[in-house]
C-alpha cells in the first residue's frame, strides 16, 4: 500500500527517533508499505526486524538500513528497548543507481555514533535551510559507508512467499486453506510460520492486498463507486470492506477520501 508521508513545503525531508512500544501502550496497527522517499534507518539499541520485498533484515544498534523508493517494507518485530533513527528525503536528484539498490550494513562505531548524533541535530533542527544541508549531508555520508558493505540477509520460508505471491495475484479473495494448498503447507503450520516471518496473520495479509486493490480501482472516486469497488476488489460485503477499511485508516472512506481530494 502506498503511504503519502507529510514534508513541509520546502523541507526536503524530516529525521524522527522511533520508539518501541511500551509494555501496557498499544502497538499501532502497520502495513506493508510503500513511498516515494529514500528512506534511512539507524538502529540504536534492541532489536527490530524488517520484511523488504518478501525478505527478512534484522536491525539493532549500529545497524544502518538504506530503503529505495517505492520499495515495500514493513517493521514486523520489535523489542521493548528498541530505538532508531529514521530519517527520509526526496528522493529528487538521486542518482538512479543508487536508489533502486538496497543496503543493510554495520558501520564502524564511531560511524554510528557520528551519524546519530547527525540525526539528533536534524531532528532538533527549526532552520529549514540548515535542515536541508544537513539531510542531504547524512544521506551522502550513509551512502559513502554502505558502499562498502553487502547486506546479510535471510530469505523467507519458500512457503511464506509462495502465500503471498499467490494472494497478491487472485482478484477475489481466496480462503485460508485455499491459501495453504498452493502454498503446500497445512494451514496451522503456514499460520504459525507466516505470523512469525511477517508479522501478519495470513487474514491480515489478505486485507492489506484488498486494501491496495480497492485503493487502485476507486481511484478517490473519479473511476467507480465505493461499493462496486470494495466488491471488485475481494471482499465479501461492503460492510467487511468498511471494518476493515476504519480499522487500518481510523475513520470511514467517505471521511478519508473527502479530506484527500482537491
Amino acid at each position: 500500500m502506498k503511504t503519502k508521508l507529510l514534508l513541509n513545503p520546502g523541507w526536503d525531508g524530516w529525521c524522527r527517533l522511533h520508539k518501541a512500544p511500551q509494555r501496557g501502550e498499544e502497538r499501532p496497527e502497520r502495513w506493508i508499505h510503500t513511498h516515494d522517499e529514500l528512506e534511512l534507518n539507524i538502529g540504536v539499541s534492541g532489536k527490530g526486524r524488517y520484511l523488504i520485498d518478501g525478505r527478512s533484515f534484522d536491525i539493532g544498534y549500529g545497524t544502518l538500513l538504506w530503503l529505495s523508493p517505492e520499495q515495500a517494507h514493513l517493521l514486523v518485530d520489535e523489542s521493548q528497548d528498541f530505538r532508531m533513527w529514521v530519517a527520509v528525503i526526496r528522493a529528487r536528484g538521486i542518482k538512479k543507481e543508487k536508489s533502486d539498490r538496497r543496503f543493510c550494513v554495520q558501520p564502524t562505531p564511531d560511524e554510528v555514533v557520528f551519524l546519530a548524533e547527525l540525526c539528533r541535530q536534524l531532528a532538533a533542527t527549526k532552520q529549514r535551510e540548515q535542515f536541508n544541508a544537513g539531510i542531504r549531508f547524512l544521506f551522502m555520508r550513509a551512502e559513502e559507508m554502505i558502499e562498502r558493505f553487502e547486506c546479510d540477509d535471510a530469505a523467507l520460508h519458500p512457503a511464506v512467499t509462495r502465500a503471498t505471491r499467490f494472494m497478491k495475484h487472485m482478484v477475489s479473495a481466496p480462503s485460508v486453506n485455499h491459501v495453504s494448498r498452493q502454498a503446500g503447507m497445512s494451514r496451522s503450520q503456514l499460520s504459525r510460520v507466516f505470523k512469525k516471518q511477517t508479522g501478519l496473520t495470513l487474514v491480515e495479509y489478505r486485507q492489506s492486498m484488498q486494501l491496495e486493490r480497492f485503493l487502485f480501482l476507486y481511484g478517490a472516486g473519479t473511476k467507480r463507486n465505493l461499493m462496486e469497488s470494495a466488491l471488485e476488489a475481494g471482499f465479501g460485503s461492503y460492510i467487511q470492506f468498511h471494518r476493515v477499511f476504519q480499522r487500518r485508516f481510523h475513520c470511514g472512506p467517505r471521511e478519508y477520501f473527502s479530506t484527500i481530494k482537491p
